[in-house]
């Protein structure tokens, strides 16, 4: 089975009670205060409370959460650097 390529990502947060995204290939983990995501070129983390998936396509890259939205942060590339204890340690 060959990985998924999407060609652009979109994503869509209404009245921070929704986000609608699209160019995502999987959601790696979640629970009701956070949801990280493989997206297009880079790993995704929504922050809220109540969260839930509404819904999610995985053919497609079409995924849809619903709570209270506090934020999206967008982890560059997809391979880790370590993070700040790591280059700390150094």
């Amino acid at each position: 089975m060959s990985e998924k390529h999407f060609d652009n990502h979109t994503a869509v947060i209404s009245n921070r009670s929704s986000v609608d995204m699209s160019g995502i290939k999987s959601v790696i983990s979640f629970d009701d205060e956070s949801i990280l995501l493989d997206g297009f070129e880079s790993k995704i983390t929504i922050k809220g409370e109540n969260l839930s998936i509404s819904s999610f396509n995985d053919e497609l890259g079409d995924f849809k959460a619903t709570g209270i939205i506090h934020g999206v942060i967008y982890l560059s590339g997809s391979k880790s650097d370590g993070g700040f204890f790591s280059r700390l340690l150094k």
